[in-house]
Parts: structure tokens; C-alpha cells; sequence
């Protein structure tokens, strides 16, 4: 993977310093991945590969042939013969290469063939190349983390929490009809929440490794400027510019969720309080009484409230919720096994 092509190259080396930002669907993972691509020492994948999810997961069940079709077919961006012929490589060479490395479930491999094939495809020039320091992928999903860490040693995590009800909200708000949001019911509300937990809990115990920073959507709502510095620093690269960051706010194609402002400096606070447009009052005293969502990385285990699993007011609140008798007894025994496993180091 040395050579591009007679005119460009690039340093192997640089393929292992994978950045992968993680967290819930609706967290703010996609901003924060389109906010990493504003920095020049950053590659970002077109998109988001699922490759734990789509490809490793499915693996030891899939025959051979499947598994090239699924691996080469997936993702829309990934067409290596096009990619091979635009760009002046062998692509028997590359497609060999490729073959192999499923044929011997190298996954480190097939995973950096990603990277290095839309470097390929960026038609960057040799100066610009030059600057990359690492690329970046995402995923909504905490499974793979572990692979990945021990795939790429130096990769470094990123993991984004945002409050429940935000999250909800921004679900339906983008699912919403004629700019209307869809009411929840009681129980898509308790299947969400029970997602919302075992990922945040998975999310919490990975944060106290030193090559993984948790980030708080509130926070980089508040003060976008400051997280994005603290966030460059603990990747090592150089901060963005406050033009840099200014110019994205102004021209993302989220843009509705920003503020319009003269400065452009943050991202519209609003955003935090769509919930307000969407939950019930039952479901909001749920979530309050059960998540303490205090947004201090101090704070991050008792983020859960395990205690209220046994307090009258947890029952009450869920007694309350509009949900057959059998309903909520099966959330409440799920929600006990996930903190139970949680506190005892298992999850």
C-alpha cells in the first residue's frame, strides 16, 4: 500500500492511526465525524463503513464467495475496480490482495484497504497527502471497539453522549411528517431507553482508558469552540481555526441545527430542548428520576441512577407509563440484569 500511483505516495505508518468516533444513533456522531474532516491532518471515510456490524459479526457463518460479495458491495463508495481504474492501479493486484486477506480473516487489512483506497479516490495532491496524519471512521454501534483497539494500538476513541430526551427528539425530528413530530408511545419510548442505557453504560466503561475521550453533546453545543480544542489536543493534531470552524457552522448541510449568527461560533442551543416538543410528562418524570444526566465527566458513573431501581418513585414512574403489566416487568428485569452486569465489571 505504498504507492497510489507513479506521481503520488504515501506513508504506510499513516494508515494505523485510525480515529473512531462512536456513540448512540441521533448522539451527534455524524456532526462530530464532518467536524474532524474541517482539520487537513484528518482523512474522513465518505461515509460510515459498519464493519464490525455488516461484515466480521457475519463472518464464521458466511461461505467465502458471500463474503467477498458482501465485503465489496456494502458500501456504496467502495467499488474497487472503478476506484483501481480511475486512478491508474493494478486492480488484479488489489483485488488478490483483497481475496487473501478475507480467504485469511486479516481484518486489520480489509479494514485499512478502506481507508487507503479513498485516499486513492480523493485525488489529493503530494503537498495535501503530506499533511494527513490519520483517518477517520464511525460507528453507532460500541460493538468492534475492542477489535479495532487491539487492530490499531494507536487508534484513538471518541466517544459522544448526548441526554436521552435530545436524542428521542432528534429521532422524530427526523422522521417527522408535513413538520410534524410523530407522537411516541409509552413502549417505543421504553425500547429506546433500554438501547439508550446498554450503549451509554458500554460507552462509560471504555472512557476511563487513556487512548478514549468521552464527549458531551451539551458541552460542544455550549461551547463548540473549547471541545473542539480540547478534542485536538487529546488527538495530537493541530486546532482548527475559529475561521475554519466559523465557515463549517455557516455551510453544513445540517445547518438548520446551527445558529444563525453573525459570528457563527456555536451550534443553535434549541437543539437541546426539542424534547420538550415530544415527550410525555410521564416519560419526562421517568427519564429524570431514573438518568441524572449531568454533564461532567466526573459525574459519568453515576450517569444511571442504579438506586432508584428500588426506590417507590422509580415503580411509581413506571407504573405509570402506558404499558401492560407484563411490559413493564420485563423492562424492569432487562434494566436490573444491565446495571447488575454493569456494576459487577461484566458489561
Amino acid at each position: 500500500m505504498k504507492e497510489f500511483n507513479k506521481k503520488i505516495s504515501i506513508n504506510s505508518n499513516k494508515l494505523e492511526n485510525l480515529i473512531y468516533v462512536c456513540g448512540s444513533a441521533r448522539s451527534g456522531t455524524t456532526l462530530l465525524f464532518n467536524l474532524l474532516n474541517t482539520s487537513n491532518e484528518i482523512h474522513k471515510l465518505p461515509s460510515m463503513t459498519h464493519f464490525y456490524s455488516n461484515f466480521i459479526r457475519n463472518n464464521f457463518f458466511l461461505h467465502y464467495r458471500l463474503k467477498q460479495l458482501i465485503y465489496k458491495k456494502m458500501i456504496p463508495w467502495f467499488n474497487v475496480e472503478k476506484i483501481c481504474l480511475d486512478n491508474s492501479l493494478d486492480f488484479e493486484i488489489h483485488n488478490n490482495e483483497i481475496n487473501k486477506a478475507i480467504k485469511n480473516k486479516n481484518f486489520k487489512k480489509l479494514y485499512k484497504y478502506y481507508a487507503y483506497l479513498s485516499l486513492v479516490n480523493k485525488n489529493y495532491s503530494q503537498i495535501r497527502l503530506n499533511k494527513i496524519n490519520s483517518w477517520a471512521d464511525k460507528s453507532n454501534n460500541w460493538r468492534g471497539i475492542n477489535s479495532i483497539n487491539k487492530w490499531f494500538p494507536k487508534c484513538k476513541f471518541i466517544l459522544i453522549m448526548r441526554n436521552p430526551k435530545s436524542v428521542l427528539a432528534s429521532q422524530l425530528y427526523r422522521d417527522k411528517i408535513d413538520q410534524q413530530f410523530i407522537n411516541i408511545s409509552d413502549i417505543q419510548f421504553i425500547k429506546f431507553l433500554e438501547k439508550w442505557i446498554f450503549m451509554n453504560l458500554k460507552i462509560i466503561n471504555k472512557s476511563k482508558k487513556k487512548n478514549y475521550k468521552i464527549l458531551f453533546f451539551e458541552n460542544l453545543i455550549n461551547d463548540t469552540q473549547g471541545e473542539i480544542d480540547s478534542l485536538f489536543e487529546f488527538l495530537n493534531l493541530n486546532k482548527i481555526t475559529k475561521k475554519a470552524l466559523s465557515d463549517f457552522i455557516e455551510n453544513y448541510q445540517g445547518k438548520s441545527i446551527f445558529k444563525q449568527s453573525q459570528n457563527n461560533e456555536n451550534i443553535d442551543k434549541n437543539t437541546i430542548n426539542y424534547w420538550q416538543k415530544v415527550l410525555t410528562t410521564n416519560q419526562e418524570n421517568f427519564i429524570n428520576i431514573f438518568i441524572s444526566y449531568k454533564i461532567n465527566e466526573n459525574d459519568i458513573d453515576n450517569i444511571i441512577k442504579t438506586k432508584t431501581l428500588f426506590s417507590y418513585k422509580f415503580i411509581k414512574s413506571l407504573l405509570l407509563l402506558d404499558l401492560t403489566l407484563i411490559k413493564k416487568l420485563q423492562f424492569y428485569l432487562k434494566i436490573f440484569i444491565i446495571v447488575f452486569l454493569y456494576k459487577a465489571k461484566i458489561l
